[in-house]
């Protein structure tokens, strides 16, 4: 399914979030112009963090979640999404204070790219289809960043 224009700023983010996915997992491919170090991953992964991730998680709490969680049937998911915001969170900070921790990497990186993907395709997906077009269109100008 097309993605609804409200939702599009969250999907390209999206995408970089799973390219710092791809590189944080163990044996990783070489990214060119990225670090590709343990230390220099860390780093690379703060930066990112600061720049993309902390501001799209809290537009996600902040605008999209509490729409979400009046929907009966988008409840359950969206709890449990929400919830592995927190997750992550704890994970990223093992990776700042444990910069050449191959294993805490690799452990973001996983949970990173599932909870992405999970979200584009099944939150995303419910999300266009239950949400009236009105409310899509509000989303629209919050989630922008």
């Amino acid at each position: 399914m097309k993605r609804h224009p409200a939702l599009v700023p969250l999907s390209r983010e999206h995408h970089k979030m799973l390219i710092l996915a791809q590189l944080l997992k163990r044996n990783a491919p070489v990214f060119k112009g990225l670090p590709e170090d343990p230390p220099g991953k860390a780093q690379y992964a703060q930066s990112i963090w600061e720049s993309i991730i902390e501001d799209h998680f809290a537009r996600e709490e902040e605008h999209l979640y509490p729409v979400l969680l009046e929907v009966a049937e988008l409840q359950d998911l969206a709890l449990e999404l929400v919830n592995e915001h927190a997750t992550l969170r704890r994970q990223y900070e093992g990776v700042v204070a444990n910069p050449a921790a191959v294993e805490i990497q690799d452990t973001l990186g996983h949970m990173l790219e599932a909870h992405v993907r999970r979200e584009e395709r099944e939150l995303f997906e419910a999300a266009q289809q239950a949400l009236a077009p009105e409310v899509l269109v509000a989303l629209a100008e919050v989630l922008a960043g």
